[in-house]
């Protein structure tokens, strides 16, 4: 399935990037849920000016997050996981 931003479907942009916001707050992944608001502002303002931009600004943040994730201990429902 192409990006929408790429294919300029400004609506599937707004939509796709509210869905993913509101999955990132509820993880409390901040600094996704801001690059994801940002897209779907400009997706809702269209056309967007950089597409580009805000796709690399998301995959930065996505990046970083992957990054501080692999350092997290894995746990259970009963606590932390004996290495």
């Amino acid at each position: 399935m192409p990006c929408p931003l790429a294919t300029h479907d400004w609506p599937a942009a707004s939509r796709q990037a509210h869905q993913l916001k509101g999955a990132c707050m509820l993880m409390g992944l901040t600094a996704l849920a801001s690059a994801l608001t940002d897209i779907e502002q400009a997706a809702e303002n269209a056309p967007a000016e950089n597409p580009g931009a805000l796709l690399r600004q998301l995959a930065q943040n996505v990046s970083a997050t992957r990054q501080a994730l692999g350092g997290l201990t894995p746990v259970r429902a009963g606590g932390l996981v004996s290495a």
